[in-house]
């Protein structure tokens, strides 16, 4: 019996789990075999080529999903980034930022310190409330606000802000890569591999406590 947190994604047909892909369960850390500690020149031959099939599965799952939407519905795909550079900009102009770039980086910056685990709504409405308030609409974590307020503070969230840490910018924070997917949708060097992203490519769904954003090796 397979125990796996995951169920098939409802309402799209023809999308296949990649083998050996067991999300991040107890005894399976990643699902990826590929990132569980080998640099990727000096893998086992097996282990890559594993990871080859695992990711032509999620291609073919993409493209699946690509073929059964509506017009409409990659329209909308293709403008929800723009429209959360646009979100972003409205954001940094409540905080007082009156020149554009400024304002849609310091947008960008509350935004995704606050995205963690939230619905997008939620997100903007919090967002929107940080900048104009100094506080979030619904009681939030200490982490993410600290964040939110220390870039509305005039700290770059280019820099710590987003990551939390003194190291500088993490590339595989998924926070970090929503900020700068936020601030220039056109820049195509960051890809933000939430939840949503998660099932569209693995033909899969995560359940229950599994469904936070927490997991990094998931992703």
């Amino acid at each position: 019996m397979d125990k796996s947190p995951l169920r098939v994604v409802r309402g799209v047909e023809g999308l296949v789990r990649p083998p050996g892909w067991h999300g991040a369960t107890e005894d399976n850390k990643y699902g990826v075999l590929f990132y569980g500690g080998w640099p990727r020149d000096s893998a086992p031959s097996a282990v890559r080529g594993l990871a080859t099939r695992q990711f032509n599965t999620m291609v073919t799952n993409v493209e699946t999903i690509l073929g059964q939407s509506t017009a409409q519905e990659v329209r909308a795909g293709r403008e929800w980034y723009p429209s959360g550079q646009d979100h972003s900009r409205r954001m940094g102009k409540l905080a007082g930022h009156r020149i554009d770039s400024d304002a849609t980086d310091v947008g960008a910056g509350v935004i995704a310190a606050l995205s963690p685990s939230v619905e997008w709504d939620l997100n903007l409405i919090n967002a929107h409330s940080m900048a104009t308030t100094g506080r979030t609409f619904e009681p939030y974590g200490k982490v993410q606000t600290d964040k939110a307020s220390d870039i509305l503070r005039g700290a770059n969230p280019e820099d710590t802000v987003i990551t939390g840490g003194s190291e500088g910018p993490n590339p595989r924070n998924k926070s970090y890569h929503f900020y700068r997917n936020l601030k220039d949708p056109s820049d195509p060097a960051w890809v933000t591999v939430d939840r949503h992203a998660h099932d569209a490519a693995t033909g899969s769904v995560i359940t229950g406590g599994e469904r936070g954003l927490s997991a990094i090796g998931r992703y």
